[in-house]
């Protein structure tokens, strides 16, 4: 079974994995994976690939499953769907998400379109996807929570390569920013 890799960032997998795993080995897999059909024998995961993996780390044999043929497009809606009911969602996995929708050639959405499959205002989904204009150093540094949501928009205002990690890090640690969601 192969897993669509669409806005999951494996630093934050590896985290839940063994907690998931636990609650498995205890109460097993409660809600079944979505998958699609690839071929005749394999499928690809498109929701609950943070399950299944937990499943594997508790060697559990099978876990429930849902199949449904959906299109690249409708695979991605779902996984964006899925991710943004989690609890746990990195600001730049949403955003990874929204971008994905957007660079579909078929069908094309735009920003406007979005927020309507997503429950997500016009301004929110806006604001995510400028996260995705972050340089490497930068995104690591975010995930890695050396910097936050409010200074990772910040950031956003400069050109990727005028956002020097050492020195923007730094800084960012000194300025105090209220939450931003």
């Amino acid at each position: 079974m192969a897993c669509c890799h669409t806005g999951h960032h494996a630093s934050a997998t590896k985290r839940s994995a063994p907690q998931k795993a636990d609650s498995i080995r205890s109460q097993g897999v409660l809600s079944p994976l979505l998958v699609r059909p690839l071929s005749e024998k394999s499928f690809e995961i498109v929701a609950g690939a943070r399950r299944f993996r937990a499943a594997q780390i508790a060697e559990v044999p099978t876990v429930p499953v849902r199949s449904v043929n959906l299109s690249d497009a409708e695979a991605l809606e779902a996984q964006l769907i899925e991710n943004l009911q989690r609890r746990d969602v990195h600001p730049l996995e949403e955003a990874q998400g929204f971008r994905a929708l957007l660079n579909l050639d078929e069908p094309r959405y735009s920003v406007e379109q979005i927020p309507a499959k997503t429950g997500k205002s016009p301004a929110y989904v806006t604001t995510r996807i400028k996260l995705t204009e972050l340089s490497v150093p930068i995104v690591d540094a975010f995930y890695a929570e050396e910097i936050g949501v409010g200074h990772a928009l910040l950031l956003t205002k400069l050109q990727p390569d005028q956002q020097r990690p050492r020195s923007v890090i730094s800084i960012c640690r000194r300025i105090r920013l209220p939450p931003c969601y």
